[in-house]
């Protein structure tokens, strides 16, 4: 009697995973990056995934909370400089977030002086 051969569901291939997991294949760079939440492996050399696995991690990751969500797990944003620190700076910005823009300008020139020790005098003067 013939032994019935089981099939496993594989997506084999960046291209193949993305057209599963996004809807178009031209978004395969990005497979990789979710290598890890997605449960992808290598096979061969080659990146596959099981469509069950790839569905249970999107579900599971639909049901947690937005505090676990990747941008509030950076932590808290950077202080900002305060005014006394920046006393010589402008400091200006654009409005519109797509020509969003910092520009740091002095006010005045800094003060360079060489160091000289005191009865020396300076050896770069006359070249």
């Amino acid at each position: 009697m013939p032994t019935k051969r089981r099939q496993l569901d594989i997506i084999r291939g960046a291209r193949a995973l993305a057209a599963y997991v996004f809807g178009d294949e031209k978004e395969w760079r990005r497979i990789y990056a979710l290598k890890d939440e997605l449960g992808l492996f290598r096979l061969r050399g080659e990146i596959c995934g099981r469509p069950e696995t790839i569905a249970g991690r999107v579900a599971a990751r639909e049901a947690t909370p937005q505090a676990n969500d990747a941008e509030q797990r950076k932590g808290p944003p950077a202080p900002m400089l305060s005014a006394s620190c920046c006393s010589g700076l402008t400091l200006g910005h654009s409005r519109a977030p797509e020509q969003a823009s910092v520009a740091i300008a002095h006010t005045r020139p800094a003060k360079v002086t060489p160091a000289v020790a005191p009865g020396e005098t300076d050896k770069t003067d006359g070249l």
